[in-house]
């Protein structure tokens, strides 16, 4: 049998970056806009530090795409955990709002080429099991995002002070670096464009990995749908979750709730988030124009209700309902999103997801941190707003030029 087919690729050092690295992330979001507006910083500055590396990380994996189709995917990822680690040293050093930004910014660049090989090492081979491996992957990230939460919350219960968290969160970093020296394995690159390499001793197994090829190319071609369908979902997905990031910890503060208590609240957004991107990994795309209806209208109603509430479990209610709508969201576009990579043979989808990411994550707090200045709940009612007119633009431009006939 042909060593590069039976090879067996391991899968649990992504599993494990994808969790570690978010744990760091949450953490720290979560604890910038109230540490901040503690300090009297002005909410606009907020916004600006909350959006922090996303500021930059709306451009990089755009500018590392081609690089990262050109380096192993292993030596990419080392050197975007090696350079966030680096930045995040100067967490020791300092939490001076400039300083502050300055690393942040550094981060967004460097892991750029992160995110986008970790997504096109599940892409690289046509043989692996996207749909499972895509599961997998949405649940790493989105527990990743739950257990930073959780140990944000148990080190905010005992100590006030939130210098714990930037001290600690670097942590997972260090984990990380040694994982991806020691640990990640590089992928085996075949793909509907490459042929495969064999010996004249493995000609019958080649004609049935052919035959799968064929069949999987078959499938590809019965799923179609706009380019732009599945980064219109994930605009929508990172608008929210960065207006929410932002606006919840400081309204938190305003209304007298305990700093732990915001770790809490924010823990069954992830969780229901990270049940939901499991679930639309999972089913099947045919019934994909009825599912605008089910996630953005309650999108919608929820954002408006957000700003209107001041009870502490209504919002917990909230975020269950905003988890839900929000991991399906971005369940699907990457469902499409690497869809897009298997037909083209490209991780350039990768990398504009991630950008697409970016850009509107940036914009969120930063939108937030401003409309704030007039009002603290006005940005919720404008992303409520946003949120009806993205379902009415994709009702009626995309209804008719989604043709998904067979599921992959």
């Amino acid at each position: 049998m042909n060593t590069e087919h039976s090879h067996q690729w391991r899968f649990w050092p992504v599993i494990l970056l994808s969790i570690l690295y978010p744990m760091n992330i949450n953490m720290i979001g979560w604890a910038i806009p109230i540490y901040f507006f503690r300090r009297a910083v002005a909410t606009e500055l907020i916004g600006l530090l909350t959006a922090g590396s996303t500021i930059t990380y709306t451009v990089s994996p755009i500018i590392f795409s081609k690089i990262s189709d050109k380096i192993p995917r292993k030596t990419g990822i080392i050197i975007a955990m090696v350079g966030t680690l680096l930045t995040q040293l100067i967490f020791y050093i300092t939490l001076q709002p400039i300083p502050f930004l300055i690393a942040r910014l550094c981060e967004g660049f460097i892991v750029g080429i992160f995110w986008t090989n970790l997504q096109a090492s599940i892409s690289d081979n046509i043989y692996h099991q996207h749909r499972k491996l895509t599961a997998l992957y949405n649940f790493s990230w989105n527990m990743g995002l739950v257990l930073g939460l959780i140990v944000g919350a148990i080190l905010t219960f005992f100590i006030e002070d939130l210098t714990i968290i930037f001290y600690s969160a670097p942590i997972f970093l260090v984990i990380n670096v040694v994982i991806a020296v020691f640990g990640f394995q590089e992928p085996y690159k075949n793909t509907l464009a490459e042929p495969s390499k064999t010996s004249h001793h493995d000609i019958s197994q080649e004609d049935v990995l052919n035959s799968s090829r064929q069949k999987n190319g078959l499938l590809l071609e019965n799923i179609e749908f706009p380019y732009y369908y599945p980064f219109l979902l994930v605009m929508l997905y990172s608008l929210t979750r960065g207006v929410i990031n932002f606006i919840f910890p400081i309204k938190s503060e305003v209304l007298g709730f305990d700093t732990y208590t915001v770790y809490i609240a924010s823990i069954f957004f992830m969780l229901t988030q990270s049940i939901a991107i499991i679930g639309a990994s999972s089913i099947s795309l045919k019934h994909l124009k009825f599912f605008n209806v089910v996630i953005i209208i309650p999108l919608f109603i929820t954002t408006l209700f957000f700003g209107l509430n001041t009870n502490y479990l209504i919002f917990i209610i909230l975020f269950l309902i905003l988890g839900s709508c929000t991991g399906m969201l971005f369940g699907i576009s990457l469902r499409l999103v690497l869809i897009l990579n298997i037909k083209h043979n490209r991780s350039i989808y990768s990398a504009i997801l991630e950008s697409f990411t970016g850009i509107f994550y940036l914009i969120g707090p930063i939108l937030a941190g401003y409309l704030s200045y007039i009002n603290l709940d006005l940005s919720l009612y404008v992303l409520s707003l946003i949120s009806g007119a993205i379902w009415i633009v994709l009702i009626t431009l995309s209804w008719k030029r989604l043709k998904i006939i067979n599921d992959i």
